[in-house]
């Protein structure tokens, strides 16, 4: 017997031409034949469908003719594998039935077999099949109600209505009404859904016979809709937008787990390139380039935040849980700027106060960061064969013996013989990111507000690493309206970006880690680092703080006062004004340590300490 598929997988009743009198066409449910029903631990009888199970979407051929029911079951149930339960008590075996099929689905011949007999089919485990009377199974019920917009409470047309779980559905029509017949009876779980629109689920429970009602209101959905995008006169319907504007919400680049805004970009705004060509932190920005490049100096793209171009401190350390939309003008679209568009334009929107009761919203998460790829360098043994055969090649003698090479091999004496993974003892498996928000939003009376506080960190590669970077920052943005004709906006904003550096850039230390030769120590068997690489330079020492540091802080401040005043009188004649200020400060303060003892020449042997009996 071939067993079934688990009965969590859902089946669906695949029929052939001659067993369409037992089968629904529009529904995909017996009407006179038998329904197909799985047995579930909470006593409910879910109808299954056979489409995606092959033993019973499996074609098979059949020449019955003049033979009883059960001597008909008993050859479906050795063709398709299945085996059936049941008894001559229930179920008319001694029934005579003719069927002839060349090419048949198995669910297909069991319902034309059955298409009389008042049977369902309940599958209750394993490879069992039972045939049980429809009396004994129950009544089936139907779910109907009306699915309506939720802002103007008119009918929505051609939303799909399902029970999860099953192959139950419907589709609205033109009144917003549905009907979802032949429910077994049960607790369900009802979606409705519909493009524009916010899913929206309900709980229904049928019962035996009856009718449900379940009435939905649907929601419109802007991420989904995106049917206003900024431009740079304002706002526009993406509907009648003809010009080359491509936009970006905010939710979808929060959910981008990259400390650096502009990191977050790729891949999401057609048009736009992003190159990225470091991952240190506080110095991991990306390139942005809209369409290539197109002038032979400047290739940056116009950034406008909020209305105001070319902000102080560009957009990478912006925080993305402070972003409302990103719109980026290509074309004749950014022409409204003059010719500092000619690389095109990047508007970014940031939250401003909405709805009526203060919304709190707390968000943080952590992530790992490590190098994508680590060159693969040779061990001591390897590399002094090599030098050896380098020496053969110039009719040398060689410089190490197989002996010695044998004790770098079992790292038998760290002390003479030892055997360094330079980047294993410089590069930590991973390093750790964190990001932290928290925002309040509403509006009262005349008055919106948005307010937020935000924090990051990302730490170096490096053991005991002395690169770093940690950001601060706030926000507040208050819209009035001081009359009817007039609203105001004040917007402050700022921002602490702590950057910390070794001594020696990322470039040195990574040239001093591929030449690093791995027959001399990192660090010596009493824990005291090794001799230096070159240049009086060990990277294990001088990728920490105890060779010094270069600490760099920025500070900004900005703000941005704005007012729209609709003018009397003159319909759709609106005045913008708007003044933003800037002010940043930048403080540097390297401090190097002065040399230590450790940093030995590389010739330098070590001196083993004596050994008293």
């Amino acid at each position: 017997m071939v067993r079934l598929l688990p009965l969590l997988s859902l089946l669906a009743v695949a029929t052939a031409p001659c067993a369409l009198r037992a089968q629904e066409a529009d529904e995909g449910i017996p009407a006179l034949g038998p329904r197909f029903l799985v047995a579930t631990r909470a006593a409910r009888r879910v109808p299954v469908d056979v489409a995606r199970t092959p033993i019973l979407s499996q074609r098979i051929s059949l020449d019955l003719e003049g033979v009883t029911l059960e001597a008909a079951l008993s050859a479906v149930s050795s063709k398709a594998g299945l085996h059936l339960m049941y008894s001559s008590a229930l179920v008319p075996l001694s029934r005579p039935v003719r069927l002839r099929a060349e090419d048949i689905s198995v669910a297909g011949a069991l319902a034309e077999l059955l298409v009389e007999t008042d049977v369902d089919m309940l599958f209750s485990g394993g490879d069992q099949v039972a045939l049980v009377p429809r009396s004994l199974v129950g009544e089936t019920g139907t779910i109907r109600g009306t699915v309506t917009d939720a802002t103007n409470a008119g009918p929505l047309a051609g939303v799909a209505v399902l029970l999860i779980g099953t192959q139950l559905a419907a589709t609205t029509g033109p009144d917003g009404q549905y009907i979802i017949p032949a429910v077994p009876p049960g607790p369900y779980r009802l979606r409705a859904r519909r493009l524009g629109y916010a899913p929206r689920d309900t709980t229904i429970v049928v019962l035996d016979g009856q009718e449900a009602v379940a009435d939905v209101r649907l929601t419109a959905s802007a991420v989904e809709l995106q049917a206003v995008v900024a431009v740079g006169y304002g706002e526009q319907s993406k509907a009648t937008l003809t010009g080359a504007v491509s936009a970006v919400s905010g939710q979808e680049l929060k959910s981008v787990p990259a400390v650096n805004l502009s990191n977050t970009m790729s891949g999401r705004l057609p048009g736009v390139v992003t190159i990225n060509r470091s991952g240190e932190p506080g110095y991991d920005g990306a390139t942005i380039r809209i369409r290539g490049n197109h002038t032979l100096n400047d290739n940056g793209a116009l950034l406008v935040i909020d209305g105001v171009p070319d902000r102080v401190g560009g957009l990478e350390r912006l925080d993305p849980s402070d972003i409302e939309n990103i719109s980026v003008l290509k074309d004749a679209s950014a022409a409204i700027y003059g010719s500092r568009a000619a690389n095109g334009v990047i508007l970014i929107t940031t939250k401003r106060g909405s709805g009526s009761a203060p919304e709190l919203t707390a968000s943080f998460n952590q992530g790992m960061n490590q190098p994508t790829r680590l060159p693969q360098m040779a061990d001591a043994a390897t590399y002094l064969t090599m030098l050896n055969e380098i020496g053969a090649y110039r009719n040398q003698a060689p410089h190490y013996s197989a002996t010695e090479i044998q004790q770098y091999r079992d790292h038998a004496d760290p002390w003479m013989y030892p055997n360094t993974d330079w980047f294993a003892a410089v590069i930590k498996p991973m390093s750790l990111q964190n990001v932290g928000h928290v925002s309040l939003r509403g509006s009262a009376d005349r008055l919106g507000y948005y307010l937020s506080l935000g924090s990051q960190n990302e730490d170096g590669y490096y053991r005991n690493s002395a690169t770093r970077y940690a950001q601060y920052t706030f926000r507040s943005n208050i819209d009035g309206q001081v009359s009817n004709h007039l609203r105001l906006r004040f917007d402050v904003t700022g921002r602490l970006e702590n950057r910390n550096f070794p001594t020696r850039s990322a470039g040195s230390i990574f040239r001093e880690l591929m030449r690093g030769k791995p027959n001399l120590p990192a660090y010596w068997p009493n824990g005291k680092p090794g001799p230096d690489i070159e240049y009086g330079d060990n990277p294990v020492v001088i990728a920490t703080p105890a060779t010094g540091y270069d600490k760099d802080d920025r500070y900004y401040l900005q703000g941005n006062l704005g007012g729209d005043w609709e003018v009397p009188g003159v319909s759709g004649l609106t005045v913008h004004a708007n003044v933003g200020l800037s002010d940043a400060r930048h403080e540097r303060r390297p401090r190097a340590a002065g040399r230590h003892a450790w940093l030995q020449h590389a010739a330098t042997q070590p001196v083993r300490p004596a050994v008293h009996q």
